[in-house]
């Protein structure tokens, strides 16, 4: 029996403090400012190893604001300097405490922390053991946005029964045609999944770092999902195996028999990437829609699009890649310098402090991006274009279709 536990992020937001607005008025969409999250301070906290940890926006004068913040577990106040680790698109702002602290706090199942800065006062009920709920875990975890149920569904099913995976995090992104509490038992028991964490998370756009076109560019929908990976990784899965994070319409598989989760237990540096093709919305006979279509129902790439990298995913053992070392989306960041106390060495990964992997994605994994699967987070809809068939299109390769046979037939 899968168990399902709906849970939440704790975040805090001031109009007092606004990040400063990237695009010019005139360039400007008309809902904006309505998508644009220009007020938060931080989105959740996490009690991880020996630190209390904020999870928070990477923009805002945190030094100042947290330096300023006066914060409370249970009503005693923390004398603890804050410590940042300021990374890609997200920020970790801890509190090491002290051992009297921290066996205060295992007493209890949660425990109150008051964030009290100036004109913000406001106090969040935190589980202390969100960590021990996928100890020695497999994990995958995914955003999500009004994708169908029965297309998680299958994804989920999927990474259980070809990947190895036993639990996955879903942090459902504020959507619309249904609710958190509509991933019930009745669709999603699924044989070998011990645990789906479905976490409500209305997190909107930005900020935004990057220039387009001699403008800082507008939303930014990746925002989201380093702040999820920060939050998956350092309140849940603090105690867990092995971590990936992959797309609802991202397909990761072996193109042996393989196990993704059995294979990065046995390699020293514990770390995976793996890169994939483009299954194209390719159909025998012309359609209407895409809706109500599965994995199942996609059945062709095309020739030039399966020479491009149509994906790139990764997994990695928790128990051998360091605290400090940033999960990306697409793989695994540099070792960041200057805020912890010990040095990090070099690894098998062959990475320095202050340097980047080098990556030589997986001969014996790959994985396939099907186009017609996923929610389009920028244009608000689906991918309109459906192909049909013709002399340059291929059938998907014969393991992808065998394991989608065993899968779902």
């Amino acid at each position: 029996m899968t168990e399902i536990i709906i849970d939440h992020i704790n975040p805090i937001a001031s109009n007092r403090f606004t990040r400063e607005i990237p695009r010019k008025e005139k360039l400007r969409q008309s809902n904006y400012l309505d998508r644009f999250d220009l007020n938060s301070l931080f989105y959740d906290i996490a009690i991880y190893k020996n630190k209390l940890m904020f999870i928070a926006p990477p923009i805002y004068k945190q030094t100042s604001i947290f330096s300023l913040a006066k914060i409370y577990i249970n009503g005693i106040l923390l004398t603890q300097e804050p410590v940042f680790v300021h990374e890609w698109k997200v920020a970790r702002i801890s509190y090491y405490l002290s051992d009297d602290m921290i066996n205060m706090i295992n007493c209890y199942d949660s425990v109150d922390i008051t964030f009290d800065c100036g004109h913000i006062n406001q106090t969040i009920s935190v589980k202390v053991h969100s960590h021990e709920l996928l100890k020695n875990s497999n994990v995958i975890i995914a955003i999500n946005q009004d994708n169908s149920l029965e297309r998680i569904r299958d994804w989920l099913k999927w990474n259980v029964n070809i990947n190895g995976f036993d639990s996955a995090i879903i942090f459902d992104n504020d959507s619309k045609t249904y609710s958190v509490n509509d991933f019930n038992s009745n669709l999603f028991n699924i044989e070998g999944l011990n645990h789906l964490l479905i976490i409500n998370y209305p997190v909107k756009f930005g900020p935004l770092n990057f220039v387009k076109d001699g403008e800082r560019s507008g939303f930014d929908s990746d925002y989201a999902q380093y702040v999820d990976l920060a939050i998956a990784r350092f309140k849940y899965c603090g105690k867990s195996s092995t971590f990936s994070s992959c797309d609802i319409d991202e397909y990761m598989y072996s193109k042996t028999d393989t196990r993704l989760v059995d294979a990065v237990k046995q390699i020293k540096g514990g770390y995976i990437p793996v890169s994939g093709f483009l299954v194209d919305n390719i159909f025998d006979q012309p359609i209407s829609s895409l809706i109500g279509l599965r994995a199942k129902d996609f059945k062709y790439v095309n020739r030039n699009t399966a020479k491009k990298v149509g994906m790139k995913k990764y997994i990695v053992d928790l128990s051998k890649i360091p605290e400090n070392m940033q999960l990306w989306l697409h793989g695994i960041d540099m070792f960041r310098k200057g805020y912890e106390e010990y040095e990090i060495p070099n690894n098998e990964l062959g990475v320095a402090v202050g340097g980047r992997p080098n990556v030589n994605y997986s001969e014996t994994f790959t994985g396939a991006h099907f186009k017609g699967l996923g929610a389009n987070w920028r244009n608000n809809g689906r991918d309109k274009i459906y192909l049909y068939k013709n002399s340059t299109d291929e059938k998907i390769p014969e393991q992808l279709e065998k394991f989608i046979n065993d899968v779902y037939e």
